[in-house]
């Protein structure tokens, strides 16, 4: 369903927003030029802006906290950068936002700059539709309590990850107060509909459309092949846990910004925001989208299959005639002569019969072929074709059961491969009612491989299977935890490397 702006007034400040560097101020000195002398508008820029255009006015640091009280609308000269920094800049309600295409990618800015007189005089009329983007409102914990000014918004993703740690991430993950799974990976992606085709693609998450009410969990690079990513409705609260016993800390970093370190026992607490981004559609949300996953991602792009020739089409036009209602179509079998009909006669009854001339010989017509050397006879237990003979759906003798001994035998023999108590190397012993190797035991041949010393055995930690294995979803042992000593030895190494990074 289409969503329509509309104003209660005419809208009288907007914020005029550009990319870094220098290379857009000629087209910002035009677009805020038209905006005040045409459009009689208020026009603020950032402050960083004012000090490269100084006619322009840049709001006041008073001012930045409460920049949805005043402006109006967004007006961005860049690419998709430049759109979440605007979900940075406000930090609640976003007014509606009008993106003109001048960034390297260009997946959320869907209009043209040729065109932005007539699509901001639309705007401003109220004649546009606006598709409401989902945004993450993160809270960090550190004993339980909210950390103060530790509060962040994300359009995107929100990304807790390793670091510069050499080793897994271990995060407890609680999904509405309930334990649900331990995450052992280079770290975890938590997206919006919107995010779905940035990071968490990469990642391997799926693609969604931007008005699907949903949250993606997506992992980094598990330790677990099982571990899919999954899908949550965006009514959950999630929590993700740095445990105490972990190897490593971990770090947390929204739209690929502000970043943020989590400590042993931190927490941050991931929900849905009730502010929205509103964007303003070139059409509508949904031929928006499709339209950046083919000029962004070539998305589903091919050559499109050609089509055959007058002669060629005609040619398949036979031959589809033939195959589709050909049902059973086949040459009927050309009946036999008199003195052929009298020989298959008779060769049936000494078939059937099973009573031949001579050893293995049968008598030979005129049009019989003859037996070769490799040819198997029919023999004394030979039955006839019956009449269910045709197909032999699933005919086979029933397996034998244990006798009381063998079964035996076996439960002791599960036993020893489950429970991977080896005497040795590799070395299974054979228990007391193991069946010894008989006379029917074929030895190991020429061409057979033994167990070298690189077979590896089965392990301690060998689980048998047990009611929920059907899936197995992230299942996999938690990694240990470092001692006391090896964990200081490792905060410090982890924080030198950080230092040299910054």
């Amino acid at each position: 369903e289409k969503v329509h702006l509309m104003w209660s007034q005419r809208p009288r400040n907007v914020l005029l927003l550009k990319k870094k560097g220098p290379s857009l101020i000629p087209q910002l000195n035009e677009v805020a030029e038209f905006l005040m002398k045409e459009e009689k508008m208020n026009v603020f820029v950032e402050p960083a802006v004012e000090r490269e255009v100084p006619h322009l006015t840049a709001y006041t640091k008073y001012q930045e906290d409460k920049l949805e009280d005043f402006i109006d609308f967004v007006v961005c000269l860049g690419g998709d950068g430049l759109i979440l920094h605007v979900s940075q800049l406000f930090k609640r309600a976003v007014p509606p936002i009008l993106s003109f295409a001048l960034g390297s990618l260009g997946f959320l800015t869907m209009f043209p700059f040729h065109s932005y007189r007539e699509d901001i005089r639309r705007l401003i009329d109220g004649d546009v539709g606006i598709s409401l983007r989902l945004r993450l409102h993160c809270q960090l914990f550190r004993k339980g309590q909210p950390l103060s000014g530790k509060s962040f918004s994300a359009l995107n993703e929100v990304v807790i990850d390793r670091g510069s740690s050499p080793f897994l991430c271990n995060l407890q993950v609680y999904v509405d107060g309930n334990f649900c799974t331990t995450v052992q990976a280079d770290g975890l992606i938590l997206a919006t509909p919107t995010g779905s085709t940035a990071y968490s693609l990469a990642a391997g998450g799926s693609m969604m459309h931007p008005n699907v009410p949903a949250l993606l969990f997506t992992p980094l690079c598990p330790h677990s092949l099982s571990f899919r990513p999954v899908v949550f409705p965006d009514s959950v609260v999630i929590k993700i846990e740095v445990p105490q016993e972990s190897r490593s800390m971990a770090w947390a970093s929204f739209d690929g910004k502000q970043r943020q370190k989590l400590n042993r026992g931190d927490s941050i607490v991931v929900r849905m925001y009730e502010y929205p981004m509103a964007t303003i559609t070139q059409t509508d949300h949904t031929s928006d989208w499709f339209d950046s996953l083919g000029r962004c991602l070539n998305w589903n792009s091919r050559d499109v299959q050609k089509p055959f020739s007058s002669e060629d089409a005609a040619t398949q036009d036979a031959s589809q005639s033939v195959v589709y209602c050909g049902w059973n179509s086949r040459d009927v079998q050309k009946p036999f002569s008199s003195e052929d009909a009298a020989t298959q006669d008779a060769s049936q009854s000494v078939v059937y019969c099973g009573s031949p001339l001579g050893r293995n010989t049968r008598p030979l017509g005129r049009n019989t072929r003859p037996l070769g050397r490799n040819t198997r006879p029919l023999g004394r237990n030979t039955r006839p074709l019956g009449r269910n003979t045709s197909v032999n759906w699933n005919s086979r003798d029933v397996q034998k059961p244990f006798s009381s001994e063998d079964a035996a035998t076996q439960d002791a023999s599960q036993s020893v491969v489950y429970c991977g108590s080896p005497l040795g190397g590799n070395t299974r012993p054979l228990g007391g009612n193991t069946r010894p190797l008989g006379g029917n035991t074929r030895p190991l041949g020429g061409n057979t491989r033994p167990l070298g010393r690189k077979t590896r055995p089965f392990g301690r930690n060998r689980r048998p299977l047990g009611r929920n294995t059907s899936v197995n979803w992230n299942s996999r042992d938690v990694q240990k935890p470092f001692s006391s000593e090896d964990a200081a030895t490792q905060d410090s190494a982890s924080q030198d490397a950080s230092q040299s990074a910054a």
